[in-house]
């Protein structure tokens, strides 16, 4: 496995050297990027965005025109792309931001959580130009079928701060947040599931794919999540409703922010540097990555773009953000 060639790429886009920017052309911190084919969007503090048109090649940080509501001062929270021209920013102060030029101007959106004083927005993900969810604070999970017009308020019951979501299609996802909360809905969040979750430990990031089990003749619904002290847990495909969420091997007790899977084969990122990687659908967590990471670098994004060839590993195309300072989460 060629791990300084994969780790290369994936430096491109992390902020490795705060006093350069060398690689993503600021000299901010970097939360979270979403890649759709070879264009990508990276997002941090202070209305901080940059992209990339050639796979990361390159990255220009991008001069924007803002909604005037937009503070400079307000941090780009996390970010999710449905085309090369339709994508949602989150925004400090539950802010939704919406654009259909590639990023060059945004609105803003009005939606339930608008005006909930002291709560945030934490994470959002589209999966057409038409769809997209989002969560935060005190439970909150907001969803749009028409492209942000309206945005219709389907938290469930609890109250547990939300920090990642993952969707399988339109109606069917995943969220994850504080004290091991993972919820899980199939028909657009009309009603909810909670997984019986094995760990007390905050939850930063998830992921989820339905797959088809041959042994069994069905569908199953794979998914994972991650989060404070390297916890990573699963549901290993057991049942089509995606129950019996087990620990997985950890290959760190840093905090872990995000996670991603292609089939048996996912990376998830953390604090320090934390890069864990899987070939076996995470019975098995293995890191060989820190050397090519500076030191103090916290990873907290991830996305992949499935550009790589079928069988190849490392896969081409997975893209990592991170910061030099704390972990914003």
């Amino acid at each position: 496995m060629n791990y300084k060639r994969f780790l290369t790429q994936v430096c491109v886009v992390v902020q490795e050297d705060a006093s350069s920017g060398a690689y993503s052309n600021t000299t901010e911190d970097l939360y979270d990027v979403t890649i759709f084919n070879s264009t990508g969007w990276a997002v941090g503090p202070r209305t901080t965005l940059t992209a990339s048109s050639d796979s990361g090649i390159t990255w220009t940080v991008l001069e924007a025109v803002y909604p005037p509501e937009l503070l400079s001062a307000d941090d780009f929270r996390a970010v999710s792309f449905a085309s090369n021209s339709v994508g949602w920013v989150v925004a400090s102060r539950r802010q939704l931001l919406y654009t259909d030029d590639g990023g060059l101007s945004w609105t803003g959106q009005a939606h339930p959580f608008s005006s909930k004083e002291g709560a945030e927005v934490h994470d959002i993900e589209a999966v057409s130009e038409l769809d997209a969810w989002a969560v935060g604070d005190w439970g909150t999970v907001l969803r749009t079928e028409n492209g942000g017009a309206t945005w219709l308020d389907v938290s469930s019951k609890y109250m547990n701060h939300l920090y990642g979501i993952s969707l399988l299609t339109r109606a069917y996802a995943f969220v994850c947040g504080e004290y091991g909360m993972v919820l899980q809905t199939s028909n657009w969040g009309k009603t909810w599931r909670r997984v019986l979750s094995p760990t007390p430990n905050h939850l930063y990031g998830i992921y989820g794919n339905v797959m088809w089990r041959p042994e069994t003749g069905r569908q199953s619904v794979y998914a994972w999540a991650v989060g404070a002290q390297g916890v990573i847990i699963s549901n290993a495909g057991h049942d089509a409703r995606g129950g019996n969420w087990t620990f997985q091997p950890s290959c760190t007790s840093d905090d872990l922010h995000d996670v991603m899977m292609a089939g048996a084969e996912g990376f998830a990122v953390g604090d320090f540097g934390a890069m864990c990687y899987t070939t076996s659908g995470g019975d098995v967590w293995n890191t060989d990555f820190e050397a090519f990471i500076t030191p103090g670098i916290h990873l907290l994004g991830l996305d992949f773009d499935g550009t790589g060839a079928e069988g190849d590993w490392p896969p081409a195309g997975l893209w990592a953000v991170g910061t030099k300072g704390d972990a914003p989460k």
